[in-house]
């Protein structure tokens, strides 16, 4: 009998149905788990107990073998792939897999990477299991099948040379929990090159190559030879004093005068401190690295997540005349010659990169031999195990720190709790007082949530409210996405999706044409939106639930950034109820809880709310109790909705009674008074009934409340 293929295959950006379909066309009767540790903070589904259930619910069996398999040695940093194969376990692992082969079976081989040629599937595996006559078949981030052979033909040339990092020995490990998102750069592109090319490219393009030994750093700078303080070179060039700054900022880049805080880390920037900015989305963080770069003799290297945001930033700067690049997969041999070149003679102030990028060898060596002036990671929450998007290669970026010892370090978030940025600093070996906090107050954002009843509808309706203006719905997966973008589209609206499954080249168009056209309506999953420079976004709508507060902050956060009043509606179910409970009861409202959570001030007013209260409660009454927030909030407000003069609560003694506050300031009171427990809501509907505590103040007692300045008591 014919041996049958190993697949192999990585979940990467996959969600975890896509992953399934995946499996099913394929024909995979069994998935093995090679992960050294079968856990995924970032995609939970994807954790050992989670994933085998689901699996095995869809009749695929899954097995663990990252202990045999893992592709790295207990109690060791490194991946050292040549020790691994001599391994006992590993020999005997290998043979289950010559038996499900020569048995027929069809197996997969699962790690966490999307692309093949980053995962030891490729380089430990596939290498032993190709040498032994079995043939490896790489499941590829597109679902398409890929030979062990072409797949090592996409990687650069000095890893192709001997099949992985120095020769396969001290390797640098696969991140168990690495980011796969769909827009992570790349150094070389992902494409089949010839040999000849790639032997070119070799000669003519990359630098040497560096000994890269392990994922964290053991390069020959210790961190205490870092400089800690020298003169800003501004002093020496311009004269001293806020107005030679001032100066570069309204000429250069245009501006009139600086936003809260972005003077005093610039300055701090200039003085070669190493800082940590946490600053609200839309605050204008990438000033505070953009001006001093335009001072330093040097080049000033940008750790950025997305090729997108890259892409945005390196052309806004070049419009500003300033000398900006980037390197990732979206350019051709020729054209990543030219960009190293330009770095190695100086040309270049900024040069963006992802962290995959920037780890490699090739780049380390190009930057060693570049002078660096500065390194700014942004998203810098990421490189905390303690945050929501911990991303494992962030926190290799010491590596290239400590590689760039005279470089100064900014690491900038707009998401970051106490707890996170203690670990940022401690990671980075930044001082409380180089800590940078501003203020996370919008008062610009007009807050509302409701119970989606009719989501499409309640959505309809709120962009008739809103014609000719631009807007963002999030929506929590790709099916909302595709599906809600056809609803809206048949109804005349101008409509585009953005989700992890479309191609690079249709994502990026819409983010392009979203960022230049004034009317158009995005409509995404949590992929779209990070780094968009677009000022004049008039509304947010989460279709669905954000994963939690911190996520929800940071994509209104892309409202209303040019200070005009933008509006953010959120739609919620009870059947999600744990999560809408979070929301509610962290704090006296959202910008409090999360000022609360980066550690910013954030002005409050304890108010008396008795005579709201008194009316809201009495209005529950009068209407039988039948009835959820938004219904009373319009009876109070005196609408002449068909559904109040159907149900006669026009006549109510509380009816337009409300009208001295505005639907959002209701709103917002309204929580309030459920959390104190006033009313409770009933299931399945969510009506409100009249509590013991609710009667008590039919009766007189008072109620307090603290209320946000960014809830304004106007008259609508």
């Amino acid at each position: 009998m014919p041996q049958t293929p190993i697949y192999t295959i990585g979940y990467g950006a996959r969600e975890i149905d896509d992953f399934l379909r995946t499996l099913k066309a394929n024909d995979i009767h069994y998935l093995l788990d090679v992960r050294s540790r079968p856990y995924s903070s970032y995609k939970p589904e994807f954790s050992q107990e989670s994933l085998k259930d689901f699996l095995e619910k869809n009749d695929i069996r899954y097995l663990f073998m990252g202990d045999a398999l893992g592709g790295k040695l207990d109690g060791e940093e490194n991946a050292d792939f040549e020790k691994i194969a001599q391994k006992p376990a590993y020999q005997n692992g290998i043979k289950r897999l010559h038996k499900a082969s020569s048995q027929g079976n069809r197996v997969a081989l699962m790690c966490s990477k999307g692309k093949p040629e980053h995962s030891h599937c490729t380089h430990l595996i596939g290498k032993t299991l190709t040498e032994e006559g079995i043939e490896v078949l790489h499941i590829d981030e597109n679902d398409t099948l890929v030979s062990q052979k072409d797949v090592l033909l996409r990687l650069p040339p000095s890893v192709l040379r001997t099949s992985s990092p120095d020769g396969g020995r001290n390797a640098p490990a696969e991140d168990i929990d690495s980011f796969a998102g769909t827009e992570a750069a790349n150094l070389i592109p992902e494409k089949n090159f010839t040999t000849e090319n790639l032997n070119i490219a070799k000669a003519k393009v990359l630098p040497p190559s560096v000994r890269w030994t392990s994922g964290r750093d053991t390069a020959s700078h210790p961190p205490d030879k870092r400089r800690t303080t020298v003169p800003s070179p501004i002093e020496g060039r311009l004269g001293r004093g806020e107005g030679a700054i001032k100066k570069i900022l309204q000429e250069k880049f245009g501006y009139p005068k600086f936003r809260a805080l972005q003077e005093e880390i610039i300055q701090n920037v200039l003085k070669k401190q190493d800082s940590l900015a946490v600053m609200p989305t839309g605050s204008g963080k990438s000033l505070c690295y953009q001006l001093p770069a335009t001072i330093f003799d040097g080049l000033t290297v940008v750790v950025s997540p997305l090729i997108s945001l890259m892409e945005d930033q390196v052309l806004e700067l070049q419009e500003w005349g300033i000398p900006a690049l980037y390197l990732n997969s979206t350019l051709t041999y020729a054209e990543y010659g030219r960009a190293v070149g330009r770095v190695q003679k100086g040309e270049i102030k900024l040069l963006y990169g992802a962290p995959e990028t920037l780890l490699r060898p090739e780049t380390i060596a190009l930057l060693e031999n570049s002078h660096v002036e500065s390194l700014v990671i942004d998203e810098a929450h990421c490189i905390s195990e303690w945050g929501h998007d911990f991303r494992p290669e962030y926190r290799q970026l010491n590596t290239l720190r400590r590689r760039l010892p005279q470089a100064t370090t900014l690491a900038l978030t707009a998401t970051a709790t106490r707890r996170v940025r203690a670990d940022i600093k401690k990671t980075l070996q930044i001082t409380d007082a180089n800590e940078f906090i501003g203020s996370f107050d919008r008062p610009n954002l007009n807050l509302s949530v409701s119970d989606k009843v009719a989501g499409m509808a309640q959505t309809r309706d709120f962009l008739n409210q809103h014609k000719k203006q631009a807007g963002i719905i999030y929506c929590s997966t790709r099916d909302n996405v595709d599906n809600l973008t056809e609803q809206l589209k048949s109804e005349g609206f101008p409509v585009l999706p953005y989700h992890a499954g479309m191609d690079d080249q249709t994502r990026r168009a819409h983010q392009r044409r979203f960022r230049y056209e004034d009317n158009l309506i995005i409509v995404a999953t949590i992929a779209f939106g990070m780094g968009i420079n677009k000022s004049n976004v008039r509304f947010i709508v989460h279709y669905d639930l954000p994963k939690n507060v911190e996520n929800y902050y940071q994509q209104i956060g892309r409202a209303g950034r040019d200070g005009l009043p933008a509006d953010c509606l959120l739609l919620f179910s009870y059947s999600d109820v744990r999560t809408i409970r979070y929301f509610i009861s962290q704090n006296d409202c959202l910008d409090k809880g999360q000022a609360d959570r980066s550690g910013s001030e954030l002005a409050t007013v304890k108010e008396n709310l008795t005579a709201p209260a008194l009316l809201f409660v009495k209005t529950a009454l009068e209407t039988k109790q039948i009835f959820g927030s938004a219904h009373l909030i319009d009876v109070l407000r005196g609408s002449r909705a068909k559904k109040i003069l159907k149900f006669g609560h026009d006549k109510v003694s509380t009816y337009g009674k409300g009208k001295e506050f505005t639907k959002e300031y209701w709103q917002h009171i309204s929580i309030q008074f459920i959390r104190l427990g006033l009313l409770k809501r009933t299931k399945p509907h969510g009506s409100l009934v009249i509590t013991d505590a609710g009667r008590e103040v039919l009766k007189g007692k008072e109620v307090w409340g603290k209320i946000a300045g960014s809830f304004a008591k106007a008259a609508a």
